[in-house]
């Protein structure tokens, strides 16, 4: 059976910059059995890549820092929402896919757009038609690229990284059935982990055990639309 999403990186070698982004640096890529979501032209060579040259090690940190909300925030009035979901926020001088991604908890969009300029270069996306995956099928990809970024820090001999104990934290997050309920909420609020700005998360918990995990979902994914 075709994997139905892959996120992968082809290691290339990058003469200057961190230790993080040379252990990391090569040709990005999204695909799913049928699309890339990552193809464009390249100017240097003339002809079309199936991704762009750039560090991995800003992708799977990105990827760390907003792994909650990516998983579990669907489209809302947050105030930050485009910088958590879409990944030309991740900057670092590189230029990153007009990809933008979001979940309703069961199913994850993927909607790759083309660069905004025809003529743009030294990479130029071409986008493809929206994609939507199983959520379980983006938590997989994420959960085999992130690690594979620490592998290739590991062989070149960067044992510590910022990565490396944010992924762990999400890690342990994750197995907590306490804590992983408080992130989820906190997702659907548009909230980053922990960000103390009201009662909200604590009124939700609350009610918990009144309303059901699915009833409280909704209700905070509701919430998030009028904030």
């Amino acid at each position: 059976m075709p994997v139905m999403l892959d996120i992968a990186l082809a290691p290339e070698h990058l003469g200057e910059g961190s230790p993080e982004e040379r252990a990391a640096f090569g040709l990005f890529t999204i695909r799913t059995a049928h699309a890339s979501l990552t193809e464009g032209f390249d100017s240097f060579i003339r002809n079309y890549r199936q991704g762009q040259l750039v560090s991995g090690y800003h992708v799977a940190e990105w990827f760390a820092w907003n792994w909650w909300r990516l998983r579990w925030e669907p489209r809302s009035a947050s105030r930050d929402w485009d910088f958590v979901h879409r990944m030309t926020s991740i900057g670092e001088g590189y230029v990153w896919p007009k990809l933008t991604i979001f979940s309703d908890g069961l199913r994850t969009a993927l909607i790759s757009e083309p660069s905004a300029r025809p003529d743009a270069e030294p990479f130029r996306y071409v986008g493809a038609l929206p994609t939507v995956v199983p959520s379980t099928a983006f938590e997989a990809a994420v959960d085999a690229f992130i690690p594979q970024i620490l592998g290739r820090l590991q062989t070149e001999g960067v044992e510590e990284s910022n990565l490396k104990r944010v992924w762990a934290d999400v890690m342990a997050e994750r197995i907590d059935p306490e804590i992983a309920k408080r992130r989820r909420l906190e997702a659907y609020l548009g909230r980053d982990p922990d960000a103390v700005e009201d009662d909200a998360v604590e009124r939700l918990l609350a009610d918990a055990a009144r309303l059901g995990d699915a009833v409280l979902e909704e209700v905070a994914a509701d919430s998030a639309q009028r904030l």
